[in-house]
């Protein structure tokens, strides 16, 4: 997509060269020109706009104002991220906290003294996490106790929740904190999302633990 976009100039543009043009750019073959260029893509993506603009979510483009600072610096950083929350993605540093989801009494034990001290530390600290059970969601909670921002990265669309049986939790950072995802509003929960967010989770943050 960057590569389309440092050819087009612009996004506007990269929907109404030739197909003759885009195989021209590196990377891009026949099937993916075919996609860009299908009639339907438009009215997708107005669908997406409208429920976006319907549900306080958002969007932040690769390299304009307000796109994490952090991630400019991964090279496969995605070129959209939608954000349902209030929270400034480049201000005070962030900590991302994961592991496992079957933690023992020892691991939980470990994480909330973890957030508690860092909070001590720096009361203006972020901690990130991948709302998944065990460790992700005891991260948050501790967070959200001590008074911390915190982010969670979603494996899918902002129209669905998993798990859903974190969905107060997820309410409640959305008020101190915000869901971030770069996949669109439709895309549901899929075992390779949750691979492909990590990278987000690691390339927000100033460490991971």
């Amino acid at each position: 997509a960057r590569k389309i976009l440092a050819r087009t100039g612009n996004a506007e543009t990269a929907f109404s060269i030739s197909r003759k043009s885009l195989l021209e750019i590196p990377g891009v073959g026949g099937l993916l020109a075919d996609r860009i260029l299908h009639p339907g893509i438009m009215e997708q993506a107005g669908k997406e706009l409208e429920y976006i603009r319907n549900r306080n979510i958002t969007c932040l483009f690769y390299g304009e104002v307000g796109y994490p600072e952090n991630l400019l610096e991964c090279s496969d950083a995605p070129l959209l991220l939608y954000v349902r929350g209030n929270v400034n993605l480049n201000e005070g540093r962030m900590i991302s906290i994961v592991g496992t989801c079957r933690p023992g009494s020892y691991g939980l034990d470990m994480c909330r003294e973890l957030v508690r001290d860092l909070a001590v530390l720096d009361r203006e600290l972020v901690i990130v996490s991948g709302l998944a059970y065990g460790i992700d969601h005891c991260a948050h909670i501790t967070a959200l106790e001590e008074g911390l921002k915190t982010i969670a990265v979603l494996g899918h669309g902002l129209k669905y929740l998993y798990p859903a049986l974190h969905r107060s939790v997820a309410k409640k950072i959305t008020a101190q904190g915000a869901l971030l995802t770069d996949f669109p509003s439709h895309q549901k929960p899929e075992r390779n999302n949750f691979i492909r967010r990590n990278r987000i989770i690691a390339g927000l943050s100033d460490a991971t633990i």
